[in-house]
């Protein structure tokens, strides 16, 4: 568990003593429980100590010698790979002033403290659902063994385990308990690895922590005992990184470790070959020296998997470290739960649930209520970012026993782009998704979509849903829907659906809220993608719903599409529509069209946004040959106040291009008029511009008589969604009927094929 917590001394200043009174008998009651202060504190650390960084050209005996002297230090370590020493400083400000005045130091920064990646949970808890979930039984069929070393660095790994045992790592070079640094290494007897924060050649566990993950990672498989982990056999290197004697005696009595022992456990596992670490920790602020020492991991090629924290923070706005440097080896893992979502932990006394990022975190695996080996022979269950670490860890060494010629780069971009996404991760995480085992081992594409025509109304409302889009050899399809912390899982059979491949559902919804509605897909291999979309349902008194009609429909390929907007029957009157792709469509240009009627009240219109600054073509029409002369008006519209300024207008016959002068970047709204003296027509708009944004909106006037219209482009497959308004959104004008979409491809000798339809 990461925590950004201060120093005893510090805490006395910042709590007051009832507070402290109750913090200390929580701790006594659960010993795991931790101290967590919130304000802008400075991060834990050790009391006299500092990690000094030199610059190369003073990295000599007699310099360093004299800097250790000014500073009043006895030298506790040397981290040779990054030109760095652990330093216990007699007098602290005499210290601090050498670092700013003496450029021999590159940088001088606190010891700081680290701590587990974990919470507590119910011991009771028995099921190996995490595997299920990331489809490791499916990725079993391919491959279950790995030579790949993998360092484990924690609270030490039980290596006596009957479960964990058979696969750890050996130092063949070293000869077990005869006092000898037989290999040479600077370690004396290091057969299954070291203890770092005691300083011996026994990293057995004393806490469970490293023992649970590492369990995860290789609890032995087929071998009818226990459990199973990502990899049946491996090679578990144990790095004991925790303070097992407590000579640490800071806050409550759980392990903590520093950065003065995480750098030279870092060092040895790079030295005797581990290809990838796994790392459940954190804590304390930005080491330049830690950094360094995982930079020079990824020059020799190491992946470094890393907890993203447990504190239920934005990391964009609250770094945890290691996880948040900025290192491209680094591969930052959320938890999600059962029913992927972001994880809650139980039983804290402060906010306590996984961290996310946008760009800090990069996926998630599971990491609630996992069950794994614990020290002593036994198994148990806990809770947090630590427990998803180890499932990347597992994948990313069995995907690399199977290529052993990839990069780390390959490695993690494979694990990148075979997650399963997930809709509670959009915006939560780099790839927006959870591992999955079996996707990165064969690199095949499954992938679950829906088509859901209606996904806002007012109740009762019927939602069709269709999954014959979704892309695999899938042999089973299971609907789940939820509304609030409620769960109905529909299967095809249990709602007596005999459909050819059982993909298509109707559910009807009866009372007002939102509904999460997922659809869950197998494959012929066991392994599973996920997709969710939400309904949105309203009763009578809410005016929420207005009169909105969202579509998401998948474009499985690129091209030029029309969307028709037909009243099909009703009172004619205003319309919009709002396409928006979710990687942009070409730099060319949009087209719209409406119903133009005489002094109606609304013209046809197009909106569009410019990120650079440049002349835009703009080409009006009228399809029906009776409208002979259009207004074109061009305003700039502030996006925070939406006022309007007119920025161009003109007076043109139709299908004449327009070039306005230079528009600056903003949001711009094109309308056109029909003359006052016209009769009614069909108008449409192109516009043309180098920098223009995916999205548009297009509206106008429609009655029984026209089609309203909007074409796109489609720069690449994905989704797109459609918002059909109508009614209410517009007051009186607005039209009030049953509307249909129509999406059709278009070609390039302008023939159409339906593509689509909400009918």
């Amino acid at each position: 568990m990461v925590k950004n917590t201060p120093s005893t001394h510090s805490l006395f200043k910042r709590l007051n003593l009832v507070l402290f009174f109750l913090l200390v008998m929580a701790s006594l009651l659960q010993p795991l429980i931790v101290i967590k202060v919130w304000a802008n504190e400075e991060p834990e650390a050790v009391a006299g100590q500092y990690i000094v960084g030199l610059r190369p050209e003073c990295r000599i005996r007699r310099i360093v010698s004299r800097l250790r002297q000014r500073a009043g230090a006895t030298v506790l370590g040397k981290f040779s790979s990054i030109g760095a020493e652990l330093w216990q400083v007699g007098r602290e400000d005499s210290a601090i002033t050498l670092q700013s005045v003496d450029p021999c130091i590159e940088y001088m920064e606190p010891n700081y403290i680290i701590r587990l990646d974990k919470t507590p949970n119910d011991p009771d808890f028995d099921q190996l659902w995490g595997l299920d979930k990331i489809s490791a039984t499916a990725a079993w069929d391919i491959r279950t063994e790995s030579n790949v070393i993998i360092a484990v660095i924690d609270s030490g790994v039980d290596y006596t385990h009957p479960d964990i045992a058979a696969n750890m790592w050996v130092n063949h070079g070293e000869i077990p308990n005869n006092g000898i640094d037989d290999d040479g290494n600077g370690y004396i007897d290091d057969v299954y690895g070291y203890d770092f924060g005691d300083n011996n050649s026994e990293p057995l566990d004393d806490y469970g922590h490293g023992t649970h993950c590492a369990g995860t990672i290789a609890a032995v498989g087929n071998n009818s005992t226990g459990i199973v982990g990502v990899n049946w056999s491996a090679k578990i290197m144990a790095l004991k990184i925790m303070d097992a004697e407590r000579k640490l005696d800071i806050g409550n009595d759980d392990p903590k470790g520093t950065i003065g022992y995480v750098i030279p456990a870092i060092e040895y596992a790079t030295k005797m070959g581990a290809r990838v670490m796994s790392n459940s920790w954190g804590g304390g602020g930005r080491s330049q020296a830690l950094s360094n020492a995982i930079q020079a991991a990824q020059e020799k090629g190491i992946l470094f998997i890393a907890a993203a924290g447990n504190d239920k923070r934005d990391t964009e706005v609250f770094p945890h470290y290691p996880a948040s440097y900025d290192l491209d080896n680094i591969i930052s893992v959320a938890a999600t739960n059962q029913y992927d979502e972001l994880s809650i932990f139980p039983f804290c006394y402060y906010p306590c649930g996984s961290n996310y990022g946008a760009i800090s975190v990069d996926l998630s695996a599971p990491g609630s209520d996992i069950y794994s080996t614990l020290p002593g022979g036994i198994y148990g269950s806990m809770d947090g970012t630590s427990m998803a670490t180890p499932h990347v860890a597992g994948v990313a060494a069995l995907l690399w026993s199977a290529n052993p010629s990839w990069t780390y780069q390959q490695v993690r971009n494979r694990i990148f782009s075979s997650v399963d996404k997930i809709p509670s991760l959009a915006g939560k995480t780099v790839t927006g998704g959870r591992l999955n085992a079996h996707r990165a081992l064969t690199g095949s594409q499954l992938e679950a979509r829906i088509i859901a025509p209606i996904t806002k109304g007012f109740a009762p409302l019927t939602v069709a849903l269709d999954g014959t889009q979704s892309i695999g050899q899938i042999a089973n399809y299971e609907w789940t829907y939820k509304k609030l912390n409620v769960m109905t899982v529909l299967s095809i059979d249990s709602i007596s659906f005999q459909h050819e491949r059982g993909e298509r559902v109707n559910l009807v919804f009866d009372s007002a809220g939102t509904y999460l509605i997922t659809l869950t897909i197998t494959d012929n291999n066991g392994a599973t993608a996920s997709t969710s979309i939400e309904v949105v349902v309203c009763d009578d008194s809410d005016n929420s719903c207005g009169s909105i009609l969202e579509y998401t429909v998948p474009f499985g390929s690129a091209g030029f599409y029309v969307a028709d907007v037909i009243l099909a029957s009703g009172e004619e009157g205003a319309w919009g529509l709002s396409i928006n792709t979710t990687s942009g469509m070409n730099s060319g240009g949009f087209n719209m069209g409406a119903i133009l009627k005489e002094n109606a009240g609304m013209p046809g219109y197009i909106t569009f946004s410019l990120t650079e600054s440049e002349a835009v073509s703009i080409t009006p029409y009228e399809y029906t040959s009776q409208v002979d002369w259009l207004t074109v008006q061009v305003e700039k519209q502030d996006v925070v106040t939406n006022k309007r300024t007119t920025v161009y207008g003109r007076d043109t016959s139709p299908q004449t291009t327009l070039t306005t002068p230079p528009l600056q970047p903003g949001f711009y709204v094109v309308t056109v008029f029909s003359q006052s003296d016209s009769p009614r027509g069909i108008s449409g708009i192109s516009i043309n511009a180098n920098s223009m944004l995916g999205g548009v909106n297009i509206g106008g006037w429609l009655d029984t008589t026209g089609v309203g219209f909007g074409a796109f482009f489609v720069a690449s497959p994905q989704d797109v969604s459609f918002t059909l308004l109508s009614g209410d959104n517009y007051g009186d004008i607005g039209v009030n009927g049953y509307l249909v979409l129509n999406i059709y491809r278009q070609y390039d000798d302008g023939s159409r094929q339906l593509y689509w339809t909400s009918n």
